[in-house]
């Protein structure tokens, strides 16, 4: 991956971090892009202070 591909850029890094990249656009209406990414939780073995 390089930097500065755009979009395409976009996409490998939403599909490398296992998420979906949608993209809509139309004459005179904009471009909207929706990236949905999973959410992952890793426990340290911290303890809280409070």
């Amino acid at each position: 991956m390089t930097a500065g591909t755009g979009l395409l850029g976009l996409l490998d890094r939403v599909t490398a971090l296992d998420g979906e990249l949608v993209v809509h656009s139309g004459p005179g209406a904009g471009t909207s892009v929706h990236a949905e990414l999973p959410l992952r939780v890793q426990r340290c073995g911290c303890t809280s202070s409070t």
